[in-house]
Protein backbone atom coordinates (compact mmCIF):
# COMPACT_ATOMS: atom_id res chain seq x y z
CA UNK A 1 0.00 0.00 0.00
CA UNK A 2 1.38 3.40 -0.99
CA UNK A 3 2.22 5.82 1.80
CA UNK A 4 0.74 9.26 1.26
CA UNK A 5 2.09 12.55 2.59
CA UNK A 6 -0.06 14.51 5.01
CA UNK A 7 -2.17 16.95 2.99
CA UNK A 8 -3.81 20.19 3.99
CA UNK A 9 -5.62 22.99 2.18
CA UNK A 10 -4.11 26.36 3.01
CA UNK A 11 -3.43 29.96 2.16
CA UNK A 12 0.25 30.88 2.17
CA UNK A 13 1.40 33.98 4.03
CA UNK A 14 3.15 36.29 1.52
CA UNK A 15 6.95 36.46 1.79
CA UNK A 16 7.12 40.02 3.16
CA UNK A 17 4.72 39.38 6.03
CA UNK A 18 6.23 35.94 6.66
CA UNK A 19 9.68 37.53 7.03
CA UNK A 20 8.26 40.08 9.49
CA UNK A 21 6.55 37.38 11.55
CA UNK A 22 9.61 35.13 11.68
CA UNK A 23 11.92 38.07 12.49
CA UNK A 24 9.66 38.76 15.45
CA UNK A 25 10.69 35.31 16.76
CA UNK A 26 14.45 35.91 16.36
CA UNK A 27 15.07 36.90 19.98
CA UNK A 28 13.16 33.84 21.31
CA UNK A 29 15.25 31.18 23.04
CA UNK A 30 15.59 28.30 20.56
CA UNK A 31 15.63 25.80 23.42
CA UNK A 32 12.04 26.85 24.19
CA UNK A 33 10.56 27.31 20.70
CA UNK A 34 11.30 25.80 17.29
CA UNK A 35 10.28 28.58 14.88
CA UNK A 36 8.51 27.80 11.62
CA UNK A 37 10.43 28.55 8.42
CA UNK A 38 9.17 31.76 6.76
CA UNK A 39 8.42 29.92 3.50
CA UNK A 40 6.16 27.51 5.41
CA UNK A 41 3.92 30.09 7.10
CA UNK A 42 0.32 29.52 6.11
CA UNK A 43 -3.27 29.66 7.28
CA UNK A 44 -4.68 26.12 7.24
CA UNK A 45 -8.22 26.00 5.89
CA UNK A 46 -8.57 22.24 6.42
CA UNK A 47 -6.14 19.46 7.46
CA UNK A 48 -6.72 16.08 5.83
CA UNK A 49 -3.80 13.92 6.98
CA UNK A 50 -2.12 11.24 4.87
CA UNK A 51 -4.54 10.72 1.97
CA UNK A 52 -4.23 10.46 -1.82
CA UNK A 53 -4.18 13.87 -3.51
CA UNK A 54 -6.34 13.15 -6.58
CA UNK A 55 -9.69 12.86 -4.76
CA UNK A 56 -8.96 16.10 -2.87
CA UNK A 57 -8.10 17.96 -6.08
CA UNK A 58 -11.25 16.59 -7.74
CA UNK A 59 -13.39 17.65 -4.76
CA UNK A 60 -12.00 21.20 -4.75
CA UNK A 61 -12.14 21.75 -8.51
CA UNK A 62 -15.17 23.92 -9.10
CA UNK A 63 -15.69 24.75 -5.41
CA UNK A 64 -13.13 27.54 -5.49
CA UNK A 65 -13.95 28.80 -9.00
CA UNK A 66 -15.17 32.38 -9.03
CA UNK A 67 -14.51 32.89 -5.30
CA UNK A 68 -13.15 36.39 -4.75
CA UNK A 69 -9.80 37.07 -3.11
CA UNK A 70 -10.03 37.68 0.64
CA UNK A 71 -8.27 39.92 3.14
CA UNK A 72 -6.70 38.08 6.06
CA UNK A 73 -5.81 39.86 9.30
CA UNK A 74 -3.03 38.20 11.32
CA UNK A 75 -2.86 38.92 15.06
CA UNK A 76 -2.83 40.71 17.33
CA UNK A 77 -3.15 37.77 19.72
CA UNK A 78 -0.88 34.78 20.14
CA UNK A 79 -2.44 31.50 21.20
CA UNK A 80 -1.23 28.09 22.22
CA UNK A 81 -2.78 25.24 20.23
CA UNK A 82 -1.32 22.03 21.62
CA UNK A 83 2.41 22.36 20.99
CA UNK A 84 1.94 25.19 18.50
CA UNK A 85 2.39 28.90 19.13
CA UNK A 86 0.18 30.69 16.64
CA UNK A 87 -1.03 34.15 15.69
CA UNK A 88 -4.77 34.46 15.40
CA UNK A 89 -6.04 35.07 11.87
CA UNK A 90 -9.42 36.34 10.72
CA UNK A 91 -11.12 36.82 7.39
CA UNK A 92 -11.04 33.28 6.00
CA UNK A 93 -14.07 31.74 7.72
CA UNK A 94 -16.31 31.52 4.63
CA UNK A 95 -13.50 30.18 2.46
CA UNK A 96 -12.60 27.59 5.12
CA UNK A 97 -16.26 26.51 5.37
CA UNK A 98 -16.46 25.96 1.60
CA UNK A 99 -13.23 23.95 1.61
CA UNK A 100 -14.29 21.89 4.63
CA UNK A 101 -17.68 21.08 3.11
CA UNK A 102 -15.98 19.82 -0.08
CA UNK A 103 -13.30 17.63 1.51
CA UNK A 104 -14.41 16.73 5.06
CA UNK A 105 -15.16 13.11 4.13
CA UNK A 106 -11.77 12.56 2.48
CA UNK A 107 -9.45 12.78 5.48
CA UNK A 108 -9.23 13.06 9.23
CA UNK A 109 -12.15 14.59 11.09
CA UNK A 110 -11.62 18.29 11.82
CA UNK A 111 -9.69 19.02 15.02
CA UNK A 112 -12.07 21.84 15.92
CA UNK A 113 -15.84 21.91 15.46
CA UNK A 114 -15.62 25.41 14.03
CA UNK A 115 -12.79 26.95 12.04
CA UNK A 116 -9.99 28.38 14.19
CA UNK A 117 -8.01 30.73 11.95
CA UNK A 118 -4.34 30.86 12.90
CA UNK A 119 -0.82 31.02 11.51
CA UNK A 120 1.58 28.69 13.33
CA UNK A 121 4.77 30.60 14.13
CA UNK A 122 6.56 27.79 15.93
CA UNK A 123 6.29 24.80 18.23
CA UNK A 124 7.27 24.41 21.83
CA UNK A 125 10.28 22.19 22.44
CA UNK A 126 9.44 19.59 25.06
CA UNK A 127 7.56 20.76 28.12
CA UNK A 128 9.14 24.23 28.30
CA UNK A 129 6.79 27.18 27.84
CA UNK A 130 7.20 30.94 27.78
CA UNK A 131 4.23 32.93 29.12
CA UNK A 132 6.12 36.09 28.15
CA UNK A 133 6.08 35.00 24.53
CA UNK A 134 2.31 34.43 24.57
CA UNK A 135 1.83 37.89 26.08
CA UNK A 136 3.35 39.53 22.99
CA UNK A 137 1.31 40.67 20.04
CA UNK A 138 1.90 40.51 16.30
CA UNK A 139 0.02 42.15 13.48
CA UNK A 140 -0.19 41.99 9.73
CA UNK A 141 -2.63 41.88 6.88
CA UNK A 142 -2.53 40.27 3.47
CA UNK A 143 -4.65 39.68 0.42
CA UNK A 144 -5.22 36.01 -0.35
CA UNK A 145 -5.28 35.44 -4.11
CA UNK A 146 -4.95 31.64 -4.14
CA UNK A 147 -5.68 28.48 -2.19
CA UNK A 148 -3.17 25.62 -2.24
CA UNK A 149 -3.19 21.94 -1.48
CA UNK A 150 0.06 21.41 0.40
CA UNK A 151 1.92 18.22 1.29
CA UNK A 152 4.07 17.74 4.35
CA UNK A 153 6.70 15.10 3.55
CA UNK A 154 7.08 13.85 7.10
CA UNK A 155 3.38 13.98 7.87
CA UNK A 156 3.81 16.67 10.50
CA UNK A 157 6.53 17.01 13.10
CA UNK A 158 10.26 16.34 12.89
CA UNK A 159 10.81 18.32 9.71
CA UNK A 160 14.27 19.17 8.47
CA UNK A 161 15.54 22.74 8.71
CA UNK A 162 14.24 24.87 5.85
CA UNK A 163 10.96 24.94 3.97
CA UNK A 164 9.26 21.60 3.88
CA UNK A 165 5.80 21.99 2.34
CA UNK A 166 5.29 21.11 -1.31
CA UNK A 167 2.48 22.56 -3.41
CA UNK A 168 0.33 19.81 -4.94
CA UNK A 169 -2.34 22.03 -6.56
CA UNK A 170 -3.28 25.71 -6.66
CA UNK A 171 -6.64 27.39 -7.16
CA UNK A 172 -6.48 31.11 -8.02
CA UNK A 173 -9.21 33.20 -6.42
CA UNK A 174 -11.13 35.69 -8.49
CA UNK A 175 -10.84 33.82 -11.78
CA UNK A 176 -11.46 30.35 -13.14
CA UNK A 177 -8.63 27.83 -12.86
CA UNK A 178 -7.10 26.93 -16.24
CA UNK A 179 -7.76 23.36 -17.37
Amino acid sequence: MARHPALFVAVRVPAGLAATLTAWLDPVDSTVLRPSHAADLHLTLHYLGPVPADPVVDALDGVLDDRPPIEVEVGPDLVELGTAVAATATGADELAAAVRAAVVDLGRPPRFETFVGHVTLGRWRGSRRSPELLARSVAGRFRCDAVELLASPSGGHGRPVGPSYRTVATWPLGRRRPA
